[in-house]
């Protein structure tokens, strides 16, 4: 009876996996949130001086703030932090992640990475040009940069690869504190470059913010891609 008990309890644990029926509608709910907040900042950005918002304002205040707290250190730190976000890091590490995924012969999660990363690409392209926002004053800039500020390229992109990836991690661990430590760090990891980004003086925090909601919301919407997964598939 103990080990009938003790087999049950482990079944139900690796049942409530994050790609449960309930799971699988927060995260849509999730996703759905991320694409409001991303489209209200848009929103903003656009059209905030004709309805009266003091968008500028936000954005040079916290860019001053930024400026005031720069040092040597600090600046070394952060122009290697942004380079987690850059196109050619995401890239090789997208192809690394499918070129392992492809070898434990879990293809439907290499065409999740793949998908939630070229939907980020494409965006991000498609919004600068619409968006045109013009980057901060080049005089404050730390690191080259080109193109329209609106949104971070970097925060979309280290936000559609990082959260993906952690998810993928999720659907092979059922312990929740395991999950939450990798969802934890892949945050973690989105956030730091998007901070780089303003305190380098090469984007608004707006330009963050509304990168960073996009990203994960096409990470969270893409992982519904992965299928539940039964509980005898869950790993500890």
């Amino acid at each position: 009876m103990n080990m009938e008990k003790m087999t049950s309890n482990r079944t139900s644990a690796r049942s409530k996996l994050i790609f449960d029926r309930d799971a699988r509608f927060w995260i849509s709910a999730s996703a759905s949130l991320l694409v409001v907040l991303f489209l209200v900042l848009t929103l903003i950005v656009a059209l905030g001086p004709q309805m009266g918002l003091d968008v500028d304002g936000f954005d040079q205040g916290i860019m001053k703030a930024a400026a005031e707290a720069r040092s040597d250190d600090f600046t070394k730190g952060m122009t290697f932090t942004t380079e987690f976000g850059s196109a050619r890091l995401l890239t090789a590490f997208c192809i690394a992640a499918g070129l392992l995924l492809l070898a434990v012969k879990n293809w439907r999660a290499t065409l999740y990475i793949s998908a939630a990363s070229v939907t980020a690409v494409t965006a991000v392209t498609l919004l600068k040009t619409w968006i045109g926002r013009a980057r901060p004053d080049i005089a404050g800039r730390l690191v080259e940069a080109g193109g329209h500020s609106y949104p971070s390229g970097h925060s979309i992109g280290a936000a559609a690869v990082y959260t993906s990836f952690a998810v993928v991690l999720c659907h092979y661990i059922h312990r929740p504190w395991k999950r939450a430590l990798i969802l934890a760090l892949s945050f973690f990891m989105v956030m730091l470059v998007g901070l780089s980004r303003i305190y380098l003086g090469v984007h608004y925090a707006t330009d963050v913010l509304g990168g960073v909601c996009l990203g994960t919301a096409l990470a969270l919407y893409f992982s519904l891609m992965i299928p539940r997964r039964k509980p005898t598939d869950a790993a500890n």
